[in-house]
């Protein structure tokens, strides 16, 4: 449990936040920064709370089916929404 506080700890001192969209079926999961997130909508409430001018690292998911590539693209969408900026995950197998 101390472990996984420390993990969570340190990818809120992270900068720039992580994030990423994943979706298999009818199990969705987000994540940005330290949160964790099951739905498009809850994600978006959840980037609403951070500061307009955040910049964020998107993870992207493999393998990159039609439908990965549609909600990667809305969580991009998002970000630039609420004036942010996204990059790649220069580590992502895409």
């Amino acid at each position: 449990m101390c472990q996984h506080l420390n993990q969570l700890a340190d990818r809120a001192r992270t900068k720039p936040y992580l994030i990423s969209a994943y979706k298999r079926g009818e199990n969705e999961n987000d994540e940005v920064a330290q949160y964790s997130e099951k739905s498009i909508a809850l994600l978006g409430a959840k980037i609403a709370q951070f500061s307009n001018r955040s910049r964020f690292v998107m993870t992207i998911s493999t393998p990159q089916t039609e439908d990965q590539k549609r909600l990667d693209d809305r969580v991009k969408d998002l970000l630039k929404q609420h004036g942010m900026t996204t990059e790649q995950d220069p580590h992502s197998n895409s």
